[in-house]
């Protein structure tokens, strides 16, 4: 939280101000304040009983639930490969365009008749299931293990989606790091992830260049860093564009430089860009829509599907919303902007949301410190991460967190688990 929002939030500050960077600041503070606290006083009071803590069950039945996940799992990608009408990395590697290729990326799950159930059920098993059951493998030094790794991290890539691989990579380093497998691959998985990340991103720009990819393509923004220049050739960087923030339209010059400071002139300074700026500036938009477009009405959980089918409410679309007030959406695009869970939490709820939701996770995390199971721990940083970028209930119900929670207390390694250096 504090590498993606940290820095950013003085930044904001000093270079966008306004009601809402004072507002995020004391929000992510007060947030990370109440984090810590819960995670100390859970670290002291917490006690695990035994019937919180599954005993270790016998080889047959981990092969049994090894293989059953696995079935389902590539059972369902299988499903969707054959039954998508485009894929986005097939479309990527034939030459499509990057709007091509934005098309193709919705239609493996979330643009068909049937995506939402195939979206939700793939979600599940390739966060909450699947990296467990991997990881798993390799605890128990199970010749599965490498094969599954492999085939897993692949299927990630499909969709050209950048943080799905991390799904298999974070918990890889983490095992890693706590001696599970060599420690060769301390090193190897972040230069995969690179790797990964540089790759994709080249694909997903497709052989426009991103021309056609969205309101403010990359060709564009790749012109603006090169040159500095209001106008080059048919670019007039001081126009107006059809997007209205603060009362007024935006140009194309204030667009460029609130979304892509960090940008520079390489690929490179893109993804950096992605990583360490967007999250800061979607939780500050999240503010701003707040008070601009929504009166600073607290929306009272009906950003979540869940919630506002139990109230009986019609569901407030915040992310499709604040996507659009970002960068526009093209006809029958669905992206989202989402925010990190304290944003979330107070958009829906003030500040006692803020709390509630920093207390429950860090009493989360001292939990899963008391379960001695590296395989478990090894696999929370993923969701942990999912918050920084999203909120609580949609991690816990749509992310798959609540259904890792239930397989960590029906299959573990043992009571206590061992590295490879036997130390426990």
């Amino acid at each position: 939280m504090i590498i993606f929002f940290g820095f950013q939030s003085l930044a904001g500050i000093a270079f966008l101000g306004g009601r809402a960077a004072y507002e995020f600041l004391a929000i992510f503070v007060l947030g990370m304040v109440v984090y810590w606290m819960a995670v100390k006083a859970g670290d002291k009071y917490i006690k695990i009983n035994k019937q919180f803590l599954a005993q270790e069950r016998s080889d047959d039945f981990f092969i049994f639930c090894v293989s059953s996940i696995s079935f389902l799992y590539f059972s369902l990608i299988l499903i969707a490969l054959v039954t998508a009408e485009k894929v986005a990395l097939w479309e990527a590697l034939r030459g499509a365009t990057s709007f091509e290729i934005a098309q193709a990326r919705e239609m493996l799950f979330r643009s068909r008749s049937d995506g939402r159930s195939l979206l939700y059920l793939s979600s599940i098993l390739s966060s909450a299931f699947m990296p467990y059951v991997v990881m798993l493998c390799f605890i128990r030094q199970s010749k599965m293990a490498w094969p599954l790794f492999a085939v897993f991290a692949l299927s990630l890539t499909l969709s050209l989606e950048k943080a799905l691989i991390l799904k298999a990579l974070l918990p890889m380093f983490l095992l890693a790091a706590n001696g599970y497998v060599p420690k060769r691959m301390l090193y190897i998985v972040p230069l995969l992830a690179i790797v990964n990340l540089v790759g994709m991103n080249q694909l997903a720009r497709g052989s426009d260049n991103g021309a056609s990819g969205g309101n403010i393509s990359v060709s564009t923004i790749d012109v603006y860093y090169s040159s500095g220049d209001a106008t080059v050739g048919d670019v007039n960087f001081n126009r107006r564009i059809n997007l209205r923030q603060g009362g007024e339209m935006m140009t194309l010059r204030q667009h460029v430089l609130k979304y892509y400071p960090l940008r520079g002139k390489t690929g490179l300074g893109y993804l950096v860009n992605r990583m360490l700026w967007i999250p800061y500036i979607t939780a500050y938009d999240w503010l701003k829509y707040f008070d601009e477009e929504m009166g600073r009405n607290y929306a009272m959980g009906s950003t979540s599907l869940l919630v506002s089918k139990l109230t009986g409410v019609e569901q407030f679309p915040m992310e499709r919303n604040i996507f659009a007030y970002q960068f526009g959406l093209a006809p029958g695009q669905s992206a989202a902007a989402n925010a990190n869970f304290l944003v979330d939490g107070f958009i829906n709820f003030g500040y006692i949301g803020v709390i509630l939701l920093s207390g429950a996770i860090g009493f989360g995390v001292a939990f899963f410190k008391k379960q001695q199971n590296a395989a478990a721990v090894a696999c929370l940083y993923f969701f942990l991460f999912q918050l920084s970028g999203g909120g609580f209930l949609g991690v816990l119900l749509g992310g798959g967190l609540l259904f890792f929670i239930f397989l960590v207390l029906v299959l573990r390694p043992s009571v206590v688990s061992e590295d490879l250096s036997g130390r426990r």
